[in-house]
């Protein structure tokens, strides 16, 4: 345990400490950076929000547009705020997308900027969602290759090219490749009393159900 100026004391390794002589003066100096202290510097350091001094009542702009302002009324997450704006309205923001204020400038909220529209479908779902109304659903997406090709191809067993009906005896394997029960059976090399495995190049699924 070493003491150093103004009484403060913190514990060290051997290896961390060299012996001065006693010959020359000696004068304790301040101690080094606790261990918290060290966090708050690097927090201070690499939080945007504390080095732009943005915190709840802060009066701030957005950066891309000064004319638009409001005042810090919540911290979200991480860097994110709630800046409230003339007639209550609100928005979400970055640390990125703000700069305070002076408290001396005069100040006057301005009105909230318009909502992106990936916000305004979400706002729109949640007001639905509160009221009661019927959800609109959305377009459905855009089918991928593999989908398009499957369902322009005949479904048929590759082994015998017999068509496969769903009343039929089908077995699925789970490369999405299908085959009648009859080339399931001759095809597939049992691996254990449970399952079997496809030995097709073009196949790596077990089939279910094949003794």
């Amino acid at each position: 345990t070493i003491e150093y100026a103004e009484g403060a004391r913190h514990n060290h390794r051997p290896c961390e400490l060299t012996v001065l002589s006693r010959d020359g003066d000696f004068v304790a100096s301040r101690a080094p950076p606790s261990r918290e202290e060290k966090r708050r510097a690097y927090h201070q350091k690499t939080n945007v929000s504390l080095q732009r001094g943005i915190d709840v009542g802060a009066r701030v702009c957005l950066t891309k547009d000064e004319a638009t302002r409001g005042v810090v009324v919540a911290h979200m997450y991480r860097g994110f705020w709630t800046i409230e704006y003339g007639g209550g309205e609100r928005r979400n923001h970055s640390s990125h997308e703000l700069t305070v204020l002076p408290r001396d400038e005069p100040f006057v909220a301005s009105r909230a900027p318009p909502l992106s529209r990936v916000a305004m479908q979400r706002r729109a779902r949640l007001t639905q969602l509160t009221s009661g109304g019927a959800i609109v659903q959305e377009p459905p997406r855009k089918r991928g290759r593999t989908e398009a090709r499957a369902e322009n191809e005949r479904n048929e067993c590759p082994v015998c090219l017999e068509e496969l009906t769903e009343t039929g005896d089908v077995v699925r394997l789970s490369c999405t490749h299908e085959y009648c029960g009859e080339c399931s059976s001759e095809i597939a090399t049992p691996a254990s009393s449970l399952q079997a495995r496809a030995p097709l190049p073009w196949c790596s699924g077990a089939v279910p159900d094949v003794p």
